[in-house]
């Protein structure tokens, strides 16, 4: 008889539950796809994040209406109206990227495979173990079939990473920058969202992230169905540039920028400072597993190791844009207690 030395020992990692909502149906109805558990946690999520900023919800969820031209106002008036809260805080909420962006970093790295690339990530957010107790795999269908899925949760209009199906994967990484934010550019959660659920090809996808008037500076990760796309979109609010990976090498993304020419020196700070770190760690991880099919439990072998993970790292993300699939994971340790 096997012992329990035997047997493997517990994974590190959780998958997330799968939510469907359907595009079609009218938005009141959208909040029927999320249970108790995960509304109570969506509530405790939001309560931690609104309760350190040091801007009126009011004032910043008027900005975040008009710099996104009302797109995604009626969406969050819904949401709000299933979580008993004000629609201001829950817009506010959907801009935390821009307003808080110190708190936030992520490691992505983009791995070319026989059977095509594959997209994986940390996404390193706080509060970590609310948000892993939040997460969801998000999945956005018409009657059309599926269209877009995130690695989120309830109510979050705006996306961190996700993938559209028209054959792509966005992953975000927070980014620091000397330039003053742009009170006229898109909230940058709310651009990736519109950006997965309106851009046809990758290229477009491309395009869009490069060209857009944003209101913060961002590090894009943005994956295809073949190997040969595989790009990081630098950003600062007013600047693009890009970088590509060395034919089949991996293409790893942390948070600095090593493609756009800086104009001042570099934001410091706890991700500037381990940037580095963990860009060597995961740029030698993903190098051990090139030419190879990894499996899920070898790419988040990877994003756990030691020197990849940070305290704060809330999710682990995967996507395969030629296989149609995204999955979400979290750290076990942040569901206990």
């Amino acid at each position: 008889m096997a012992t329990r030395d035997d047997m493997d020992p517990v994974p590190a990692w959780q998958e997330c539950a799968r939510i469907t909502i359907d595009l079609d149906a009218p938005l009141e109805r959208w909040s029927s796809s999320f249970d108790a558990e995960a509304r109570a946690a969506t509530r405790a999520l939001l309560d931690a994040t609104t309760e350190h900023l040091s801007i009126p919800t009011s004032t910043a969820a008027s900005t975040v209406h008009r710099m996104s031209g009302d797109r995604f106002r009626a969406e969050i008036e819904a949401f709000a109206a299933w979580l008993d809260l004000q629609p201001d805080v829950l817009a506010t909420a959907n801009a935390s990227y821009d307003l808080v962006l110190a708190s936030f970093g992520c490691s992505s790295a983009a791995l070319a495979t026989p059977r095509g690339p594959v997209l994986f990530r940390n996404m390193d957010w706080w509060p970590e173990h609310l948000l892993a107790r939040a997460s969801r795999l998000v999945q956005y269908r018409d009657g059309q079939g599926p269209r877009f899925a995130s690695a989120g949760w309830p109510a979050a209009s705006g996306i961190v990473t996700g993938a559209s199906c028209h054959g792509f994967a966005v992953a975000l990484n927070a980014v620091g920058c000397p330039e003053s934010p742009d009170l006229d550019g898109y909230p940058v959660l709310l651009h990736v969202r519109r950006v997965l659920q309106d851009a046809r090809c990758f290229q477009e996808a491309v395009e869009m992230l490069t060209s857009a008037r944003l209101a913060s500076a961002a590090l894009f990760l943005v994956v295809g169905r073949s190997n040969e796309e595989r790009i990081v979109v630098e950003r600062s609010p007013s600047r693009a540039d890009h970088r590509h990976p060395q034919g089949h090498e991996p293409l790893v993304v942390t948070n600095d920028y090593r493609a756009l020419p800086e104009r001042d020196p570099p934001v410091g700070g706890e991700l500037q400072e381990t940037a580095c770190r963990r860009f060597d760690a995961l740029t030698a991880r993903a190098a051990a597993l090139e030419a190879r099919s990894p499996d899920d439990a070898e790419l988040l072998d990877a994003l756990h190791d030691p020197d990849v993970r940070m305290q704060i790292t809330a999710q682990h993300v995967i996507a395969r844009p030629s296989e149609a699939a995204l999955r979400v994971y979290v750290p076990r340790r942040l569901l206990e207690g």
